[in-house]
């Protein structure tokens, strides 16, 4: 309620990142690599808001950054008012993306099994999940590819079209 009601009515800001990697488990994997690389780049032209659910060491010497853990209030408060997301899973269902928002996806590993719409049955989700799969996948402006097999494979179990979708065939950070 309060994402919708007051949240999502402040202003959007475009000099915040919401970045999250594997629900606030780590700080880790792509969404690490280009914080670090903003980090040096654009120093505090940004502020940076970490979803990560515990302390990280590793984290505190990066910089200047906001912790906040995963689903908490001020979860809820940084999401529905950063002007650019990164993470590297899927994201809240209950969190649609406004619009302005830059929306970053890095997906994790390389696909060696079936990915969402790839998969038949999807035992271990809901009964909606390629629904919901579907209209968040709606929400990324960018899906970062780490080669051309992945690429190949996204195309398929993300439902990429040529027209409107933008994968970044960069690799990984």
């Amino acid at each position: 309620m309060l994402e919708r009601h007051i949240f999502k009515k402040m202003p959007l800001r475009h000099d915040w990142v919401f970045i999250e990697s594997f629900f606030g488990k780590s700080y880790s994997d792509s969404p690490k690599y280009l914080y670090e690389y903003l980090q040096k780049t654009r120093g505090d032209k940004y502020r940076y808001i970490w979803v990560l659910n515990n302390k990280s060491e590793a984290l505190a010497k990066t910089g200047k950054h906001t912790r906040v853990k995963m689903n908490s209030l001020r979860y809820v408060y940084y999401a529905s008012r950063c002007g650019y997301r990164i993470f590297n899973v899927r994201q809240p269902a209950w969190n649609k993306k406004r619009p302005g928002v830059v929306f970053l996806e890095t997906w994790h590993g390389t696909p060696l099994k079936r990915l969402a719409f790839d998969q038949e049955e999807v035992t271990a989700a809901s009964p909606t999940y390629k629904a919901q799969f579907y209209r968040q996948k709606q929400e990324w402006d960018y899906l970062i590819a780490p080669n051309a097999f992945s690429s190949e494979i996204f195309k398929s179990c993300f439902m990429y079209k040529d027209e409107g979708d933008t994968m970044l065939d960069t690799g990984y950070p």
